[in-house]
């Protein structure tokens, strides 16, 4: 069997990483700088807006250096250390109208 080494080490934010108080432990920052000591690369995956994570990506000093951040639940991905946008995908106009119909309906 080939053994694999890990590249990347993808963490949710919400009920995973955050504490009740939306804060993130010491211990848990260390093991995180620890992966990142390894060689891992440490991406923030959340179904927020960037800008709703902005505090733990500078918290965790992910801003710079390079590797990825996956927000709206997939939706966009994007350079952790320059913003560039990797991936995005948005839904068109007439399916947003649609869905606004039905959530009135």
């Amino acid at each position: 069997m080939k053994s694999t080494k890990l590249r990347i080490l993808a963490l949710d934010l919400d009920n995973t990483l955050l504490r009740s108080d939306l804060s993130i432990s010491y211990k848990t920052r260390t093991a995180i700088k620890q992966a990142e000591a390894s060689g891992l690369i440490v991406v923030l995956a959340s179904g927020r807006i960037p800008e709703a994570k902005e505090r733990y990506v500078r918290f965790l000093d992910l801003h710079n250096r390079p590797g990825y951040l996956i927000s709206k639940n997939g939706a966009l991905i994007t350079e952790s250390n320059t913003g560039n946008i990797v991936h995005e995908v948005m839904l068109d106009e007439e399916t947003i109208l649609q869905i606004c119909d039905l959530a009135v309906a």
